[in-house]
Parts: C-alpha cells; sequence; structure tokens
C-alpha cells in the first residue's frame, strides 16, 4: 500500500514538472532546451534596464512636471542670455521664457524677446517718431508683464501726439552698455528722444566695470564673471537639462545651498542693495565740500583774472589816447584848441582832462592835478559827454588817416585796445568757472549726449532711485529696521547736475514714485510694480510733452553790465536831464543804466517800452524806474502825479554821441497808473528791517522775487538788484537772464510766445 502510495506521488510530481516547463522531458530533448535557453539572461537584463530607464524616465517626467506645477512655470532669475563680446550678454532672438522675481507673492510675467534681442513684439516699420528708452531690468521691466513696463505706459501717455517706445533694456546691463546699445541703435533707426534710465541701486558702481568683466552666460543664465567655467561638455540636451529642468533647477538649487556651492550656476540677481549706495552717500559728501572749497578758489581766480585784464585794457586805452593827443597837437587839429570860443569849455578843463574825462560814467568825480595850479576840480556830466563826443571823434578821423596811410604803429594800438578791451568785457561777464559734476555717471551721460546730438536726438536722463529711497515703509519687507537714506539722494541729485551740466534734461522719479506708494514696488526685491512702472511712465511723458527748449547760457551779453546796486547811486551820479527838476525826480547814471528816483510829487510809474526795466512804486511815495541803455533800446514811460503825467524817454546814442534822456512837459492824468501797492509796503518793509530808509530805495522786486523770497528781506533786495546769488525761481517754461536775472519764456516752435517774439539768445531762445 505504502508503495503505490510512493508511486502516485512521483507521478503527480512529473505532471506538475511537465505542466510548468513545455520543453519536452526527455532527455535528449532536456540537453536541447537547456542549449536554446542560453541567451535568455542577457534579454532579461535589457528588459530590466529598459524597464528601469522608463522607470526613471516617468520619474523625472513627473518630478519635472511637479516642479513645473509648483514654479508655475517660472524662473526666478533670466536665463535667455547669449554672450557677446562687447557687450557681454544679450537676450536670446526669439526665446521665451516665465519669470516670477524674488517673492512668491510676485505674480509670474512671460518674458519674450523679438527677433532684435529686445523684450516685446517685433518692431513696426521706422518712423519719425520714436521715443528709445535704455537702462537695465529697472527698464526691462522685471517682475512685470511687457505692456505693463513704463515704456508702454509712457507710449500710451503720450496722448497728443502718438509715438512708438522701443524698450531697449536688458538685465545685467550698466552705463556703459546704455550708451553702446543707444549707438547702435540710433545708427540703424533714427528716434527724437532717448530716456536714459540711472538705476541707483548698481549704476554708480557699474559705471567703470563693463558688463563683459562682470558676467559670462552659462547655459542661458547670465552669472557672476568669477563664477563662470572656463569650458563646458557640451552633449544632447543640455540645454533641456541645464536651461529649461525645472526639476534640475530645483536639485541644483538645494545642492549650492546645503553644500555652499563657490560656483552658482543657477544665475544670479543683476541689481545691488541699500548698502550699494550707503557708503557712496558718505563719500560724494565728502566730494562736495571738496567742491565747495574748489570753487571758491576758481571764483578768487576769476576775480583776478577780471581785473587784471581790465589793466591791461586800460594800460591799452591810454596808450591810444597818448597818441590821439600828440597826433592832434602836432596837426594843430582845431578840435583842441585852447580858445574857449572855439571848443566851448567854460570849466577851463585842459585838453588831455577832456579826453580822461570822457572814459568815465556821467557824474562821476574826476580828481586831477591841473599842473602848478594845483587845482582839483569836478568834472560834470556835461564836460563828460564833450569829452566822449572829443574822443570818438578823433579816433575816428585818426583811424581813417592811418587806415588810409598804412600806418601799423597806429592801427596796431587800436588792435591791441580793442582786443584787449573785449577781453576783459568777456571776461567780466563770464561766469566764474565751476568744477565737474560729481556723480560717477557724469562721464556716461556726456557720452550719451554726444551720442544723441550726434543724431539729433533729445535727451533726458532718469535717476531712478531705490524703494527705501523712496518710501521709509519698504524697509519692512525685507524683515529690517528703517535706515535713514537721506543723505543718499544728494547721489540722485548729482545725476540730475550732470545731466544739467552738458546740456540735457533731468528727472528725478523719487517724488512720482512716492506718489504712487505704497505698492510701488515688489516684495521683496527693488523692482517696480505695474502701479510704480505707471508712475514713472507718466512722469516721464510730463517732461517730454514739454517741448525740447534751449535755455540761454548763463552771464552777461556783450553789451550790458550788472544793474547797480544800491551804494552806486551815489550823489555824484546824478546828471542834468530835460523837465527833470520840475517832474520833481533825481536823475542819475552808472555805466549803462539809467535811474530815476522821485520822492513826494510823483505818484506811480508804467513802463511802455524797453527790455529788463526795473519800476515800481513804495509806500510813502517814492517812485523807482531803473533801466539799461543799450543798441536798439528804447525805454518809454509814464509817471502819474496829482491831474497829470510827464513822459519819460531814454535811448542810447549813435556812434559815440550822447544818450537822449529827457522828461516831457505836462500831459492829461492817466488813472491806469497804479501807486503803492502790497509789493511796495513789503519791500519798504524789508528795507527798513534791513537798516535802511524806504526814500532811499533804489530798485523794485518783480513778482517773480517776492513769490521766491517771501520772508528773507536780504535775499529779497538782492533779488531786486539782479544779484546772481540771489535769481528767482522760475515758473516752468521760464528761465532767468541776466542782468536782472528776469523770468521770461522760453520758446520754441511747437511753443510759440505769449508775448513778444521767439529770439535767439546767448544760444537760447526766449519771447522777448
Amino acid at each position: 500500500m505504502r508503495e503505490r502510495e510512493d508511486s502516485e506521488e512521483r507521478l503527480s510530481e512529473g505532471r506538475d514538472q511537465r505542466l510548468s516547463d513545455p520543453v519536452a522531458p526527455d532527455k535528449d530533448a532536456g540537453a536541447k532546451g537547456a542549449d536554446a535557453k542560453k541567451p535568455a539572461p542577457r534579454r532579461n537584463v535589457r528588459k530590466n534596464l529598459l524597464r528601469v530607464a522608463l522607470g526613471l524616465l516617468v520619474g523625472l517626467a513627473i518630478a519635472e512636471g511637479a516642479f513645473r506645477v509648483r514654479d508655475g512655470g517660472a524662473f526666478p532669475h533670466v536665463n535667455v542670455y547669449v554672450a557677446d563680446a562687447e557687450l557681454g550678454t544679450r537676450l536670446r532672438p526669439g526665446a521665451t521664457e516665465k519669470v516670477r522675481f524674488a517673492s512668491p507673492k510676485n505674480p509670474i510675467t512671460q518674458v519674450r524677446v523679438n527677433s532684435d534681442g529686445y523684450r516685446g513684439d517685433e518692431w513696426p516699420a521706422k518712423s519719425d517718431d520714436e521715443i528709445v528708452v535704455v537702462g537695465d531690468s529697472q527698464v526691462f521691466g522685471l517682475g512685470v508683464e511687457e505692456d505693463e513696463t513704463f515704456s508702454k505706459e509712457l507710449e500710451r501717455a503720450l496722448t497728443k501726439r502718438k509715438y512708438f517706445v522701443r524698450n531697449l533694456g536688458v538685465p545685467t546691463y550698466g552705463p556703459a552698455e546704455y550708451n553702446k546699445v543707444l549707438a547702435e541703435s540710433l545708427a540703424k533707426r533714427p528716434a527724437k528722444t532717448v530716456v536714459w534710465v540711472a538705476n541707483m541701486a548698481n549704476d554708480l558702481f557699474e559705471a567703470k566695470r563693463p558688463n563683459k568683466e562682470r558676467h559670462a552666460v552659462w547655459d542661458g543664465w547670465a552669472v557672476r564673471k568669477e563664477n563662470a567655467p572656463a569650458s563646458v561638455t557640451e552633449f544632447p540636451g543640455r540645454g533641456l537639462l541645464f536651461t529649461d529642468s525645472h526639476a534640475f533647477y530645483a536639485a541644483r538649487r538645494y545642492i549650492y545651498e546645503r553644500e555652499g556651492d563657490t560656483k552658482d550656476d543657477r544665475g544670479v540677481p543683476s541689481e545691488g542693495t541699500w548698502k550699494d549706495i550707503a557708503g557712496g552717500a558718505v563719500l560724494s559728501s565728502r566730494e562736495h565740500q571738496q567742491q565747495k572749497v574748489e570753487d571758491g578758489r576758481l571764483a578768487r581766480l576769476h576775480d583776478s583774472e577780471t581785473k587784471y585784464a581790465k589793466d591791461a585794457a586800460e594800460q591799452a586805452s591810454r596808450s591810444l589816447e597818448a597818441r590821439l593827443i600828440r597826433d592832434a597837437l602836432e596837426a594843430k587839429d582845431p578840435r583842441l584848441s585852447d580858445r574857449d570860443s572855439d571848443y566851448q569849455n567854460p570849466d577851463f578843463i585842459p585838453r588831455d582832462q577832456v579826453l580822461e574825462a570822457a572814459r568815465l560814467s556821467p557824474g562821476d568825480i574826476l580828481r586831477t592835478n591841473l599842473g602848478e595850479s594845483g587845482r582839483d576840480v569836478r568834472v560834470n556830466a556835461e564836460i563828460i559827454r564833450r569829452g566822449a563826443a572829443l574822443r570818438a571823434s578823433l579816433e575816428k578821423s585818426t583811424r581813417e588817416k592811418a587806415e588810409a596811410q598804412k600806418d601799423k604803429d597806429v592801427l596796431g594800438l587800436f588792435k591791441t585796445r580793442d582786443e584787449l578791451t573785449q577781453r576783459a568785457a568777456d571776461i567780466a561777464r563770464s561766469q566764474p568757472p565751476k568744477t565737474a559734476p560729481l556723480s560717477p555717471l557724469a562721464t556716461e551721460i556726456a557720452a550719451a549726449k554726444t551720442i544723441c546730438d550726434k543724431y539729433g536726438a533729445r535727451l533726458l536722463v532718469v535717476s531712478l532711485p531705490i524703494d527705501v529711497q523712496v518710501d521709509k515703509a519698504e524697509w519692512a519687507k525685507y524683515g529690517a529696521a528703517p535706515q535713514d537714506m537721506e543723505p543718499t539722494k544728494l547721489l540722485n541729485t548729482d545725476v540730475i547736475d550732470a545731466a544739467e551740466f552738458v546740456g540735457a534734461e533731468g528727472l528725478d522719479a523719487t517724488k512720482p514714485l512716492l506718489a504712487a506708494e505704497p505698492g510701488a514696488f515688489l516684495d521683496g526685491d527693488i523692482h517696480m510694480t505695474p502701479k510704480g512702472h505707471k508712475a514713472l511712465g507718466q512722469a516721464i511723458a510730463a517732461v517730454l510733452s514739454v517741448p525740447r527748449l534751449h535755455r540761454p547760457e548763463p552771464g552777461l551779453s556783450p553789451d550790458r553790465t550788472p544793474v547797480p546796486s544800491a551804494a552806486e547811486w551815489t550823489p555824484d551820479t546824478e546828471i542834468a536831464v530835460t523837465e527833470s527838476d520840475p517832474a520833481g525826480c533825481e536823475t542819475k547814471r552808472v555805466r549803462d543804466w539809467v535811474g530815476i528816483f522821485c520822492h513826494g510829487r510823483a505818484k506811480g510809474v508804467r513802463v511802455d517800452s524797453g527790455r529788463d526795466v526795473i519800476a515800481g512804486t513804495l509806500k510813502g511815495g517814492t517812485v523807482v524806474l531803473v533801466a539799461p541803455l543799450f543798441a536798439g533800446q528804447d525805454v518809454r514811460a509814464t509817471f502819474a502825479y496829482d491831474g497829470e503825467t510827464r513822459g519819460f524817454s531814454a535811448a542810447p546814442g549813435k556812434d559815440g554821441a550822447p544818450a537822449t534822456i529827457e522828461f516831457t512837459k505836462p500831459k492829461p492824468k492817466d488813472d491806469s497808473i497804479e501807486g503803492a501797492g502790497p509789493t511796495g509796503a513789503a519791500f519798504c518793509a524789508c528795507i527798513e528791517k534791513e537798516g535802511g530808509k524806504c526814500p532811499g530805495a533804489r530798485s523794485f522786486p518783480s513778482a517773480d522775487c517776492m513769490r521766491t523770497y517771501p520772508d528773507d528781506c536780504k535775499k529779497l533786495i538782492a533779488c531786486s538788484e539782479g544779484a546772481d546769488d540771489a535769481a528767482p525761481r522760475c515758473e516752468k517754461l521760464m528761465t532767468n537772464v541776466s542782468p536782472t536775472q528776469a523770468c521770461v519764456q522760453l520758446c520754441a516752435p511747437e511753443l510759440p510766445c505769449a508775448k513778444g517774439t521767439c529770439t535767439p539768445f546767448r544760444g537760447g531762445d526766449i519771447c522777448l
């Protein structure tokens, strides 16, 4: 029985084996089957490796998808750069990328690069109405959509005339690159206007270090130059892995943060922080102190040069006069007759003293030693005028004779006198030289102006502050205690000064951005939000909406001298003028200025014609009129009295003839002429506050002076006299013009004069 059970068990095992292995169970067949199964392990390895590879790919795809979902498909830095030998980096034409900058709270934005290598859509055909904006990531619009950049807002804001605005901003660029891009762009496409944006976060320090020394391109990322490898190993799919993979980027980021890797190939922020400018403010403050000292030294040097030039001109003039007298005496010129009846010289002033008198202003005191008699005489205005006429006559005849005879000696005296006199006048009119602007960007701004001038473009330099300069509330997003950034604003001002120094326009963007707070800047970062971009775009549009205006150069015109100060109107400057005494007025003359000072009788004055005329009525019945006499000037005014008026006129003489200065006989009254008003009362109060007396006033403040210095009497008085250091602040589209520092309207073809004619004046255009 036991044997039977064992037999059945063996039969069952054989059946099970046959069922599990289909190969024939006989010995020969088993041998053949064994030979046939030899390749099976190799096929299994390949299958297993394939399964593993597929599993890894699926895992990587899942990981990549997960990280893409986590990141929203965005990278925290721009990674579409290509290397450039001159600029260090460029944006890859046709590239697209999503970016979320600095903080998860900031929005994801789309970046696309056109075929020209700049952000945005393809540019339209060339046109005359184009604006170019150059700068770094702030201009690029890092953190906002391309339609939210201030370039686009500027385009929308210029509603009166449609402009196309080209955004040439590239992250990583600095001032040197701005100018290279500018020159390259303007050479290809014209533009009417250039907006050059100085990013205060880093441009001050990138000005002397070009981008090719700061950044390199590593698999599409811009990295610090010192972190870039000398070379990379290329392999298929490297770009997909190193540039486009979010999972790979996350792994590299993890390794970098855990290991502290010294080579960061994940891209770097292109901007600085508040710390970068804090130290610069201290340095700039010291430089400003040094500049003040240097400006003082240059002013003193200018004074010395002015005096030396005047002395040289004086000596040349005396040498010429001596020759005129000698030649006239030798020729027995009847104009130098000793006989009183011939020359009508009732004061018996010798001939040489008449010529000497001709060199003075009417009313000056001339004290001369008249030889053995030892008498000192006072030369009155009439003698001075006679002397002037005599010298003019002698000069004219002597010059004509010398030119006819080709007398080099005499002609040389005239030439030397004229050249030295002109040089002395030029130096006296010129402003003391100033030291160059202190901003580290001054050189690059000057270079930008040169490029713009070459292509006929208007240049606006924008000083773009860092966020914590704008609003101390921005410190909260960094988790830091607020720092005093007020001293650093000096750096922003320096940029504007550097722009204006070379004849460009400047805009400090601090105020418009402050008006856009809160919310003008991204979370955890210095870049602007759409709200900030909108505020900046509108501020730039406001500047550019005004036509490009040319301001006159500072200083006096060749035919002008400064307004006399009150101390210069001495009793000895009084001159005899027709009807002056009946008019109850003193008439005085200092250089090329005539002054009318009426006390008691006159009630008011109205200026009817003439430039740079100072006139007004003060409290207590003092009427003042101060006017210049120069070629083409015809001063006319009307003085009001009880029941009558008197006309006044003053005009320079021609060809050396005396000036015509006179009052008219009484005329009918004119009730439109106003008397003393609030301005006259306020100015009198200032004069008395400073220790003077109102009847002794020798000037009158303009409305611009009153507006500028309502609470500063010293400045107000100086402003009324045209002092350079007390010029009034002019309204928009106005400028100061010497010698009175009056505010006059600037003009251009697009900005016609509301009054007067648009006239070229010292390199500018003003309404006269």
